[in-house]
């Protein structure tokens, strides 16, 4: 299974202190990859981006890759929710459109549908192992 990931941090902290919470959302994102033995094909990075629209640059750079694709990518993970957006519907939107333009499944690491219950995980991504 073939995947991409999105990793944000909004511009309150230090570029210092961003940096290392993307460094660490990445990390977190490879690590699951490789446990659940899932291709993760390259990381997508807003460093110092709000999530109240999608005009970053990374988010920008993903869906342009996304349309190069033609279905080879499956999974969009995240270490949260909102580092895709902060606002519950544009959420929901936008989750909605990858699924329907690109064939994406979202996940977010932090949901915990993924990482405590394999049944679950198998059900909605299939068996990666």
């Amino acid at each position: 299974m073939n995947a991409i990931a999105y990793v944000r941090n909004a511009s309150s902290a230090s570029g210092e202190s961003i940096k290392s919470f993307n460094n660490q959302q990445e990390n977190s994102i490879k690590n699951y990859c490789i446990d659940t033995h899932i291709n993760l094909c390259e990381v997508f990075n807003d460093c110092g981006a709000g999530g109240v629209d999608f005009e970053r640059q990374g988010w920008r750079q993903m869906e342009k890759y996304l349309d190069g694709m033609d279905g080879f990518i499956e999974l969009l993970l995240v270490s949260d929710y909102d580092r895709i957006s902060r606002d519950y519907l544009s959420l929901n939107i936008k989750i909605k459109y990858l699924k329907e333009k690109y064939g994406l499944t979202v996940i977010a690491l932090s949901d915990n549908r993924f990482n405590e219950n394999d049944e679950i995980r198998k059900m909605l991504i299939g068996d990666c192992g």
